[in-house]
């Protein structure tokens, strides 16, 4: 309480020079904000191109397994018979291998492709907008010019016409192998010579069979 003059307020009181707080600039948070969202949108991408390539691996490594399998039919002369005419074991492993990459190619192409193509046009939008305040910016733009670009064998392919025709190679090899496997004619102990589709079962006599031994 001051007792004889308003002075004796500065006995009590420690006063400080008043500095206005800085204004912020609203400008440089939201570039700020931006490019951590952009870092975000290039991770997605990394994560869908990683998966992508899991996937074509993980393809490949099935269709090898299944067409040694059908190796190991051929080599032994396995066979199966369907309204009595006799296939060699190794057709049905093809129709298989082939409906497993049919599989794959569709997950692939209709599945996370369209998500990485979608991380990257998401990626190319906040480019746009940040491309007058933020230089290099334009990794997005970048991909898409380039990969739209690839020429193979003088054609120019984009990733889809890339990634369809992978898989049109993988079917082509599973028809190569099934259509030489249906005239293949092994010489295993079951087949015995013969094509791989052969002429209906038979059956033999028991007494043809007795003489046979004999």
């Amino acid at each position: 309480m001051l007792k004889e003059t308003f002075a004796e307020i500065f006995i009590y009181c420690d006063f400080q020079p008043f500095a206005p707080e800085k204004k912020k600039n609203p400008d440089a948070d939201e570039i700020k904000n931006s490019i951590e969202v952009w870092k975000k949108t290039v991770d997605v991408q990394q994560h869908f191109n990683d998966l992508e390539m899991r996937i074509r691996n993980f393809a490949i490594t099935i269709i090898g397994v299944l067409i040694a399998a059908v190796g190991f039919t051929y080599q032994q002369g396995l066979q199966t018979s369907v309204f009595g005419y006799r296939f060699a074991a190794g057709l049905g492993l093809i129709v298989a291998a082939a409906v497993v990459w049919l599989g794959f190619f569709l997950m692939d192409r209709f599945w996370y492709h369209i998500l990485l193509k979608g991380a990257v046009a998401h990626a190319r939008k906040i480019e746009e907008q940040l491309k007058d305040k933020v230089a290099g910016i334009s990794l997005g733009k970048t991909i898409t010019e380039v990969s739209g670009s690839v020429k193979i064998f003088g054609v120019t392919m984009n990733s889809d016409k890339r990634l369809t025709n992978f898989y049109l190679l993988g079917f082509a090899m599973l028809a190569v192998v099934f259509v030489s496997l249906v005239f293949a004619s092994p010489s295993g102990p079951n087949l015995g010579g013969g094509s791989a589709l052969s002429a209906p079962l038979q059956s033999v006599p028991l007494e043809n069979k007795a003489a046979e031994k004999e």
